[in-house]
């Protein structure tokens, strides 16, 4: 009885042990997952700004838009959430780059598409071409601001205008 009660102990001790190891790791990788958050926030703020902003104030931007002369448009499909933040403010900052090189380039008119997938957020900027010169230097930007959260821009001639497209996925894995 004394040996059976013995061996009871010690698998009760060890799958208490095996419950405290799955917790810890478990804490680990949470710690992680926020650690990833944060460095990757801080890559893409170091270049572009900490401002706090993110795709929910595209309608200011789109205002600021309209104020400079240019028809901005917005439509969002999906269910619009709360984003990871380095990903909201590459967002921000890739449509307010892809507004600002509409007027810059002479466009009198532009679309913007905030497309909220399961594990994406797509930006669609569509415009017609301006007159004016281009040295395409704003794509080379947005595609600095979308790089570090694992994402992509395309941009280049779309139906007789111009378009932006970027896809940010938003379930950040550590590289």
């Amino acid at each position: 009885m004394g040996l059976m009660l013995m061996n009871l102990g010690i698998v009760v001790t060890a799958a208490f042990l095996l419950v405290v190891l799955f917790v810890v790791q478990a804490v680990r990788r949470r710690r992680v997952d926020i650690e990833t958050e944060r460095v990757l926030a801080e890559m893409v703020e170091g270049t572009l700004g900490a401002d706090g902003r993110g795709l929910g104030d595209a309608v200011i931007l789109l205002e600021r838009s309209r104020q400079a002369g240019l028809a901005a448009r917005l439509h969002v499909s999906g269910a619009q959430r709360p984003l990871p933040r380095s990903v909201d403010l590459a967002g921000y900052r890739i449509v307010q780059e892809a507004l600002t090189n509409a007027l810059e380039h002479g466009t009198d008119a532009a679309t913007v598409i905030i497309g909220y997938q399961p594990s994406a957020v797509t930006l669609t900027v569509d415009s017609p071409v301006g007159g004016r010169p281009t040295r395409h230097s704003g794509v080379k930007r947005m595609r600095e601001r979308a790089t570090p959260v694992g994402g992509t821009v395309q941009a280049g001639p779309y139906a007789g205008g111009w378009r932006v497209y970027a896809y940010l996925p938003t379930e950040l894995t550590p590289s």
